[in-house]
């Protein structure tokens, strides 16, 4: 019966452990992304709000991030060049980590929602 117990003992100590590395993975994860946002907020930001726009994240896995432009930036046809030159910049400088950084070019669903209703009449 003791050996019994010891081994359930052992198992409950190793299943912990392993929830335990676990929550840590997680726990990095979430520090990786607050470490983007607060990138995005101090340091992208201030330089797309001159232009009436803004960045935000839409996703963060393994090394790569993904973000969209909002306001007059997520039209803009130097979108792109502005990805390359000052968005992939400061994480290359910053976050090396980040090995690729992809534009979401999708439309947002409130956007959707007004060009929905300017189509029905209601805009007016």
């Amino acid at each position: 019966m003791e050996r019994i117990q010891d081994a359930h003992e052992r198992h409950t100590e190793c299943a912990w452990r392993h929830r335990r590395k676990g929550n840590g993975a997680a726990m990095m994860q979430n520090e990786k992304r607050e470490q983007i946002q607060a990138l995005i907020d101090e340091k992208i930001n201030p330089v797309l709000e001159s232009h009436m726009g803004g960045m935000e994240m839409r996703d963060y896995q393994d090394g790569v991030l993904t973000v969209r432009f909002t306001g007059t930036c997520g039209g803009c046809y130097a979108a792109e060049d502005t990805l390359e030159n000052v968005v992939k910049e400061v994480f290359r400088r910053e976050m090396p980590e980040i090995r690729e950084v992809l534009l979401d070019n999708s439309v947002d669903e409130d956007m959707m929602a007004f060009a929905r209703s300017l189509m029905r009449g209601g805009g007016r």
